[in-house]
């Protein structure tokens, strides 16, 4: 009996990291549900053109923020982790490289 030990030992071992790595999938795949919805509602903020230019240039500084967190990492649970923790608007409106530069009526109809 004491010779099985040691497989039974890496069998159930073997069997806790399959367990494990099926939890973090799961919690991947929920992850990316809502990194989906989020962004949507991103997306739609700052598309909307009745919208305040504030409002559109917060989506579109979110946006940029969480897609950086996941070429990051590749992990949807940690942008999700970090479009949790957004910082407040500071109220600077000036474009910053990348982003739109203007909101003008142009951008409105």
């Amino acid at each position: 009996m004491n010779a099985l030990r040691p497989l039974c030992w890496l069998l159930f071992v073997s069997l806790w990291c399959c367990l494990v790595e099926s939890a973090a999938q799961a919690d991947e795949d929920a992850c990316k549900a809502s990194f989906i919805r989020w962004m949507v509602v991103q997306q739609v903020h700052f598309a909307d053109r009745a919208a305040s230019v504030r409002s559109r240039r917060q989506a579109e500084r979110n946006i940029d923020r969480v897609r950086a967190a996941y070429a990051q990492d590749s992990s949807f649970c940690g942008a999700m982790a970090v479009a949790a923790r957004q910082p407040p608007f500071t109220g600077e409106l000036s474009a910053h490289q990348g982003e739109i530069q203007a909101f003008s009526q142009a951008f409105r109809h």
